[in-house]
């Protein structure tokens, strides 16, 4: 979880009663106008307003695909996912991880510049949820575990039907 938390800005620039401040990233709420320059990465999800046209995130951070090398599916490649996206202040997807209005908490934008207003914080975020999920012991066994466990078992059963069987005729 440390880790993690280090991936998040310690500051950021917003607008508050019409002047522009830098605040903790902790101190951020929903409705907060942010600015996001190229270099910084974003404090909260952010539903942009207006972007640069050369305004782009890296969201591979909340994705997992960064690894170069790595043959990805033609469609992803589409949605830029291994590749930088274009931010846009118009939505371009009725799911929210992939419309390009959206910029997602943890991810760094690479170029360009953008303002948006922030829709959620904290564990409310994407990545607060992944976090949140990464930090959750597992309950149960695990599909291999079960698997093995019955294997073990079965062994055991018949090691033991045989061991009867050869002492009896014995």
């Amino acid at each position: 979880m440390a880790s993690i938390t280090a991936m998040l800005p310690e500051s950021c620039l917003l607008l508050r009663d019409t002047c522009r401040v830098e605040v903790a990233a902790t101190e951020i709420v929903p409705g907060d106008a942010v600015f996001v320059k190229a270099g910084t990465k974003i404090p909260a999800d952010v539903r942009f307003i207006e972007v640069s046209h050369d305004f782009s995130l890296d969201r591979s951070i909340v994705t997992g695909k960064c690894a170069p090398g790595i043959s990805i599916p033609v469609s992803e490649i589409e949605l830029g996912e291994s590749n930088p996206v274009k931010g846009s202040p118009e939505s371009t997807s009725d799911n929210y991880l992939e419309t390009r209005c959206i910029g997602l908490q943890g991810t760094h934008c690479v170029s360009g510049n953008a303002t948006g207003l922030v829709v959620a914080t904290g564990d409310s975020t994407v990545f607060g949820r992944i976090a949140k999920l990464a930090g959750e012991p597992e309950t149960g066994l695990t599909t291999i575990e079960k698997e093995v466990l019955r294997f073990v078992v079965l062994i055991f059963i018949v090691m033991v039907t045989w061991i009867v069987i050869l002492a009896s005729v014995w």
